[in-house]
């Protein structure tokens, strides 16, 4: 073998060695989260415009939005003496409001699919964690049918300050959705219209 093709054979072997030390000095990648970081999905399939009425739910109290023959979604406000059989004039201003925040709403995106299922009576400790265990807010969207769609815990803010972990109690799912639209939810359970966030 001439000197060369030793040479040749030598600096190979250096770089080859030079790779596996640089893999075995450079740091690991962090482990995977029980989401796979999938693209973003979107939490509905369609928009808002088979729902029926949106009950809001937290420790404050508890707000119901429905529509109207129109379609015009207002704050369902029963009276005393008449729960039954009243009626509701709807404001124009606070109907663009709540239909702007729940059409949004229709459009959110799932950030991050956190696990497949967390149950209340196996895993009271993950639950906590989320914020689950004692929501800040629970949604519930029924069709024109009276048949409950969708049902939703959001519990604490994520460690981004952006993100607010949600739970679907229906299979135990939890995801990460962006807080502002929780916010939005939240903001609508104001006692009146004029406090209404913009």
């Amino acid at each position: 073998m001439n000197r060369v093709s030793l040479s040749f054979w030598l600096g190979l072997l250096g770089l080859a060695l030079a790779a596996i030390g640089w893999q075995a000095w450079a740091p690991a990648a962090p482990a995977a989260h029980d989401d796979d970081d999938a693209p973003a999905a979107m939490l509905f399939r369609g928009g808002e415009d088979g729902w029926a009425a949106v009950e809001l739910m937290n420790a404050s109290g508890r707000e119901r939005f429905e529509r109207d023959a129109s379609g015009q979604w207002f704050r369902h406000q029963a009276m005393a003496g008449e729960a039954a059989d009243h009626g509701h004039r709807i404001d124009a201003a606070a109907a663009g409001r709540i239909g702007e925040v729940l059409r949004t709403f229709s459009r959110t995106r799932i950030d991050r699919r956190i696990t497949a299922s967390v149950t209340a009576t196996a895993e009271p400790r993950r639950l906590a964690a989320y914020g689950v265990d004692n929501p800040a807010l629970i949604v519930q969207i029924t069709e024109r049918d009276g048949k409950t769609v969708h049902l939703f815990e959001a519990g604490h803010i994520g460690p981004d300050g952006l993100s607010r972990y949600v739970r679907l109690p229906r299979d135990g799912t939890v995801l990460m959705l962006a807080n502002y639209q929780i916010e939005g939810l939240i903001g609508l359970m104001a006692p009146l219209p004029g406090v209404l966030p913009k």
